[in-house]
């Protein structure tokens, strides 16, 4: 059974009273079990995090009409403060659920950088996720990591694109930092990504 107690009964009267206080003391104790625990969610549809008037991706802060319809702060002065669906007033009242989403979720960004812990170092690599398309700009990067005064760097011609992330060690296009440069388990580096100009 989940959520349920068995209470010892007190000198008071059983009534619903008791059923109460037992229902919240259940609740505030659960409260504090869930909020211990990491949970975590998958959002199969980022379309859903867009503004559906612009199709940008959503800032906060986010508006509302009275009818519950979305709009990005930059949208509601072009629309006059007038809602496109339903011609409510919008840009007054924000959506303060849907700005807590914004604020709880990480959205992977599309030039990922990775790094994976192996017996001589930590091997880091960044790839873009995209289609391989020709009419898709290309990019090199350069990767630097700095610690009591030694640098490794790494300058790529081509940052590589793939379709998702691989979470294997890289065989190609990688950056090996030994062991005796870690500090911790936190890398600080500093990444440079150009764009390149193909003719």
């Amino acid at each position: 059974m989940v959520g349920a107690a068995i209470l010892e009964p007190s000198g008071e009267g059983i009534g619903s009273n008791s059923i109460i206080s037992q229902k919240r003391q259940l609740s505030s104790s659960d409260a504090a079990k869930r909020d211990a625990k990491k949970r975590s969610t998958m959002l199969m549809d980022l379309e859903i995090l867009d503004c559906p008037i612009c199709y940008e991706a959503f800032t906060i802060p986010i508006f509302q009409c009275d009818n519950g319809h979305l709009a990005c702060s930059s949208c509601c002065p072009k629309l006059n403060n007038k809602c496109p669906a339903c011609t409510s007033p919008v840009g007054h009242n924000r959506c303060r659920a849907m700005e807590s989403v914004l604020e709880s979720i990480l959205i992977p960004c599309p030039n990922a950088m990775q790094c994976f812990r192996e017996p001589y170092g930590v091997y880091v690599t960044v790839s873009c996720i995209a289609p391989s398309s020709p009419e898709l700009s290309q990019y090199s990067y350069a990767l630097s990591y700095t610690v009591d005064g030694h640098t490794v760097i790494y300058k790529s011609p081509e940052v590589k694109r793939v379709l998702k992330l691989s979470f294997e060690t890289p065989l190609e296009n990688f950056m090996l930092i030994p062991n005796s440069l870690l500090r911790g388990d936190v890398l600080e580096m500093r990444i440079s990504v150009k764009k390149l100009n193909k003719e």
